[in-house]
């Protein structure tokens, strides 16, 4: 028989609890420091919601590459929530090039203090700058 749990029903707190617990242990961080929330909505509504809570408004500039409905909402709500930001755009049917991401990057941000590795076939960008997948000291000033 199936169930439908009420948001204060215990057996829903405890998976509630187990998913916010899982989600911190597949992101590697500290409970004592970090936490979750789980949030229902859309999948508009969670991009609105990341935007609008991950993206300073000051000092950064976010890249959207959109081929699609999705990246233009995604470049509406930047808009509206007045995040800093460049929309790559494509065809509905056109394949994302790595190259065009890379000379936006490069073209656009002032200082990057990511490390990128930028190769034909994709871009890795990491928050420190230390060493490529494959060993190789990788840093672009």
């Amino acid at each position: 028989m199936n169930w439908d749990y009420g948001s204060r029903d215990p057996q829903f707190l405890q998976i509630v609890k187990e998913i916010r617990e899982k989600l911190l242990e597949i992101s590697h961080v500290n409970a004592q420091t970090h936490t979750t929330v789980l949030m229902q909505g859309s999948g508009t509504f969670g991009v609105e919601a990341t935007l609008g809570t991950t993206i300073p408004k000051k000092n950064h500039k976010l890249l959207i590459v959109a081929n699609g409905a999705y990246g233009e909402r995604m470049a509406k709500i930047a808009t509206i929530l007045n995040l800093n930001h460049i929309v790559l755009r494509y065809k509905d049917n056109e394949v994302v090039k790595n190259g065009d991401v890379s000379k936006i990057i490069l073209k656009n941000m002032d200082s990057i203090s990511n490390c990128l590795n930028f190769d034909d076939d994709f871009i890795l960008i990491s928050n420190s700058c230390g060493h490529d997948s494959f060993g190789n000291n990788i840093r672009i000033n």
